[in-house]
Parts: structure tokens; sequence; C-alpha cells
């Protein structure tokens, strides 16, 4: 009787272990991850960048991230990315104010369903004048000068020699990765403490 017992135990060990394993080899799930890359303080009009990896770090191409976007008042926005080749999406806050991000990927046949949460603050763009002043130079850049982009320092500075050096900048100058852009060339670096300085010369 116990030699019967032991059998049918045995049996139904088996089976089950025959059963788990036919789920894993049919649903080969990976593990994925959500990250937010970008920084959690971002200038208005910045971008929020966020990327989706697998469970070895290398990043997921042409995966559907849905986010939800909240600001301060609790109204969500929300918006579907695909991910680029690195597994990248990327997308623009405007409006300066505190925002709660919430990205999801909902996994498919090849990966788990993954997400995250980060708040962010979004402030305002100041640079430093010629006179060692501080100006907001969010939405400053008047439409009558993007016929001009195009043009080099040195044509911009003939073309509007009254204008100072800290005036063609907010005109024409664009937040980099590490400061204010003048034509593709550093001319205000941020320091990481709210401020900026001067960088390297035009």
């Amino acid at each position: 009787m116990d030699n019967k017992i032991l059998v049918l135990v045995c049996a139904v060990i088996l089976i089950l272990a025959v059963i788990v394993s036919a789920f894993v080899f049919i649903n080969p799930q990976e593990e994925s991850s959500l990250t937010i890359t970008s920084n959690a303080t971002l200038y208005d009009g910045d971008n929020c960048t966020v990327k989706l990896t697998d469970e070895n770090g290398l990043g997921i191409a042409n995966k559907t991230v849905n986010v939800t976007l909240t600001d301060e008042k609790g109204l969500k926005s929300n918006f579907k990315y695909i991910t680029d080749n690195e597994g990248l999406i990327s997308f623009n806050i405007s409006g300066v104010g505190n925002y709660s991000i919430n990205c999801v990927f909902d996994g498919d046949g090849n990966y788990k369903s993954t997400n995250v949460t980060q708040n962010v603050s979004v402030i305002s763009n100041v640079v430093q004048d010629g006179n060692n002043g501080f100006k907001d130079t969010s939405n400053q850049k008047s439409s009558s000068y993007y016929e001009d982009d195009h043009l080099s320092c040195e044509q911009l500075k003939a073309k509007y020699p009254e204008m100072s050096d800290g005036e063609l900048f907010e005109r024409f100058g664009e937040r980099g990765d590490n400061g204010i852009m003048y034509n593709g060339k550093h001319v205000w670096e941020d320091r990481g403490d709210g401020r900026t300085y001067s960088g390297h010369p035009i």
C-alpha cells in the first residue's frame, strides 16, 4: 500500500514538472525594465527621456510605451511612444511646474510588462547677461528672427551690430545638454546650481 502511494506521489510530481517546463517553454518571456534617464529637474521646453531595456540591460526597440503626465492640478495627459533602436523614447514637457510622469510597457510575447514613475520639476530658462545679471529667456525667441537661424556667429554679429553678445545669445541661442548652445558652440555652461556661467567664447 505504501509503495502505491509513493508511486502516485512521484507520478503527480513528474506531471507537475512537465506542466511547468512546458509553460516556461511556451512563454519564454524576458524581464524588462523602464528607466527615466533625464534629470528630475528640467528647463522649460527640455525633453524627458525614458529607456526600455531587457534583463541584460540592452535597449528594446520598436515597443510601445504609454506615458501619463500629471500636473500640479491633477490634470492628466496621455501619450503613446515607440522606442527607437536604442530602446529610448523622448518627449517634451512645456510649462513651468511640478509633474508626475508614469511610463508603462504592457509587455508582449517576448517581454514581461514593467512601469516606472518619477516626479519632475520644470523650471524657467535662465542665462547670464553681459552685465552679470540673470534673465529669464523662456519663450523669448522672436519669430521674426527664425529666418536667421542658419547664419554663422560672424554673420549674425555683422547683421545686428547693435546687439550685444548677450542679446544675440537670447535671440539665437539654444540649450544644450551641458549649457547654452549658440550655433553649435557652448557659450554658457551650466554648473548645476541653477545658474549659468560664462563658458566658451564664440
